[in-house]
């Protein structure tokens, strides 16, 4: 009996020193397993120049990657400890970064962002993702981490955020409203005179603010006509839907004008949203009917006074002109409709139909007339036209430039001198000279 338990004994330190040596072996084969494993991701995120790190929590023990130790400047032969890497951080980040490390350890995950200074002064910021899990062959929990170098992404963003800025600074100092709806009619972009022109409550301006929303309260106030207000929120969004380029004149209840002017925004050809302005022009409204009636009256005047009336600006151009003008100079009328005529062209005119009589030169002599023309200088003279009519010309410049020239008919007045003169030197009776135009002798 005491043989068989002996042997029983024996069999059992066989069997579990068997199946020892066997666990101990597939654990030694696992943990080389897995070190091949960490080996081959540590190469290749070397390759790929991500810094990498992990550290063994339960064991406290830390490893860094080349690529890591080359990021913040630590020499391969230093010791990695999490303080001597953390001195190499921007001190602002120090605690934080600390922080979150901790954090991440506690909660399975963590992410946070940091910034270098590289001994040339540059700043070079970096993102730390962290994740925690337990190593299979151990059962020990393991930190692993990526440090990512995203300078060129935070120079982007600086430089965006400056541009926004910028953007923002414009938008919200421009002289008129100005809103961008997005595809969906979602306001986007606004600025304060927008609220202020269409006199929208602040409350209902933010960001994704639905176009019936806003529309919705002019409508109520009775903008859009008698009609209920939810017909006239349909009708205008079916018309905002349409994205049609759109320039127009509203005059709201209160009496102001605004010039709204709506253009859809393209990317790649496709419609992504609308941009509106609307700009008050109540007194360049109220400037533009002013000058429409001071034209009127002028225009009244010009065309109904007896005399031919001119005027060119600092350009030449005419600008005025009346029936009389185109009488007395026998002027075609499409000549004087024509846009942008100058007095140039009037003068080429005259010339080729030879109202200056035959010319050897006419370039010439065009050239000659708009020099002394546009010394804007006061002139008055008598000219006999072809046609053996006899105009006054007076001519006085203007202090913007340009010059106002009057023609007056004095044919018969003329005429009447002409008269006048030959009867004073003939005798009455015989129709002879008299003495009166025999010259006198001197002594």
């Amino acid at each position: 009996m005491t043989a068989w338990l002996a042997l029983v004994g024996w069999a059992l330190a066989i069997g579990l020193g068997i199946a020892w040596w066997r666990e101990r072996r597939e654990r030694h084969r696992a943990c080389t397993l897995l070190q091949e494993e960490q080996r081959w991701v540590s190469e290749l995120f070397d390759r790929l120049n991500i810094a990498h790190w992990r550290r063994n929590l339960d064991t406290q023990t830390l490893w860094w990657s080349d690529v890591f130790r080359r990021m913040h400047g630590i020499a391969p032969d230093e010791p990695a400890e999490r303080e001597r890497s953390l001195r190499r951080l921007a001190p602002e980040d120090r605690e934080r970064v600390n922080r979150v490390l901790e954090e991440s350890y506690a909660r399975g995950s963590g992410e946070t962002g940091y910034r270098i200074q590289q001994p040339d002064g540059r700043i070079t910021h970096h993102l730390l993702r962290t994740v925690v899990t337990r190593e299979p062959a151990t059962g020990q929990r393991m930190a692993f981490g990526v440090n990512l170098d995203i300078s060129e992404q935070a120079r982007l963003e600086a430089i965006l955020r400056e541009r926004s800025s910028y953007l923002e600074a414009i938008v919200q100092n421009l002289p008129m409203g100005l809103s961008v709806f997005d595809r969906q009619l979602k306001l986007r972009v606004w600025n304060a005179e927008f609220g202020r022109v269409l006199d929208l409550p602040k409350e209902l301006l933010y960001d994704g603010v639905d176009f019936d929303d806003l529309i919705r309260v002019p409508a109520q106030r009775g903008e859009y006509g008698a009609v209920d207000p939810e017909q006239a929120v349909a009708e205008r969004r079916r018309l905002a839907l349409q994205f049609r380029a759109h320039r127009l004149e509203r005059t709201r209840p209160n009496g102001r004008t605004h010039l709204v002017i709506g253009e859809p925004i393209l990317r790649d050809g496709e419609v992504v949203g609308f941009v509106t302005t609307y700009t008050d022009i109540t007194e360049q409204k109220q400037e533009r009917e002013r000058l429409a009636q001071a034209r009127d009256i002028l225009r009244t005047l010009v065309d109904n006074i007896p005399v031919g009336v001119s005027m060119v600006d600092r350009e030449l151009r005419v600008q005025v002109w009346n029936d009389r003008l185109l009488d007395l100079l026998d002027l075609p009328r499409p000549l004087l409709e024509q846009p942008d005529i100058t007095l140039v062209d009037l003068l080429r005119y005259n010339i080729e139909r030879g109202e200056y009589g035959t010319q050897i030169d006419p370039h010439r002599l065009l050239a000659e007339m708009r020099e002394r023309a546009l010394r804007f200088e006061p002139h008055e003279f008598e000219r006999v036209r072809p046609n053996g009519r006899v105009l006054h010309v007076r001519g006085q410049p203007l202090a913007t430039g340009g010059f106002v020239t009057v023609y007056t008919d004095v044919t018969e007045r003329r005429a009447a001198q002409d008269t006048i003169e030959r009867l004073a030197r003939t005798d009455a009776l015989t129709g002879l000279t008299n003495r009166h135009a025999l010259p006198v002798a001197l002594d």
